[in-house]
């Protein structure tokens, strides 16, 4: 219902509108979670804030392959500048999910930690006991982030906006991780919980920043080369062009992986 309040093509010219749909679905993806799942509502709001996202996304992957269809060649400055818009909506949407399960996580910590967000406040728990060593760390991120980057290009692949979940869910878990450490350093000196987020955010944006952006671009990878395999010709030109479009893509998301992860380990 709410896709049709406003127009594809709008949000492609403003796309930093995404950032408060981010922060109005998932809103309402909590609140409806708490009222039909009370039980167990943290997995149940990232799946009704995916219901949310994926009509408008799905569209706008739709319409980034009609772009593509364009294309006589391939063109590495056409990368970029054809995928601009979809990059930036996909980050607006991302941190307005993010900061609102950090909102919620600071506010209501008891709530968040024991309830309202206990799957994603595990993954804290389960990182804690994880590697220290800095060489192992960053073996590690490598790992584990390429991973989780070839399941965001597949789910895209597959099922054209499916990589969704997997965006809200990465959202909501920084997010409840960050507002649940600010909470605990601002009870330790004595600060506004608020300047401590601010102050932890700060810190850990340029790698969050750049995984997900990596994400980002094999979730538009997968999707355009999705699109492409439903409307197009197999093995025409503009097949082709396409495919190669979105492999590029991917292999420099896979770039901006491995910097994350260094950036991570022995930057910050």
């Amino acid at each position: 219902m709410f896709e049709q309040i406003y127009s594809i093509e709008w949000l492609s010219k403003k796309p930093r509108y995404t950032f408060l749909l981010g922060l109005v679905y998932s809103l309402l993806g909590i609140v409806t979670a708490l009222l039909l799942f009370p039980e167990n509502p943290s997995l149940a709001s990232i799946a009704f804030t995916t219901i949310a996202i994926v009509p408008s996304l799905s569209r706008l992957l739709q319409q980034e392959e009609n772009e593509e269809r364009k294309f006589k060649k391939f063109s590495i400055r056409k990368v970029f500048t054809s995928h601009h818009d979809m990059f930036q909506i996909y980050i607006f949407l991302f941190f307005g999910i993010l900061l609102t399960y950090s909102f919620f996580s600071i506010m209501l910590p008891d709530l968040a930690k024991q309830h309202l967000f206990s799957s994603q406040l595990g993954i804290y728990q389960t990182f804690l006991g994880g590697a220290t060593d800095f060489q192992q760390n960053f073996g590690m991120l490598i790992k584990n982030n390429l991973i989780v980057l070839i399941v965001f290009f597949a789910l895209s692949f597959i099922y054209g906006a499916g990589s969704v979940f997997l965006i809200t869910w990465n959202a909501s878990v920084w997010g409840a991780i960050f507002g649940h450490i600010a909470h605990q350093a601002a009870a330790t000196q004595g600060i506004h919980p608020f300047i401590s987020f601010f102050t932890l955010f700060i810190g850990v944006f340029p790698h969050t920043f750049l995984e997900a952006l990596g994400y980002f671009g094999a979730s538009i990878a997968g999707g355009i080369i999705s699109t492409a395999t439903l409307r197009e010709q197999i093995l025409s030109k503009r097949f082709r062009i396409i495919v190669i479009d979105g492999l590029f893509l991917f292999g420099l998301s896979c770039l901006i992986i491995l910097i994350g992860a260094f950036v991570e380990s022995f930057v910050i």
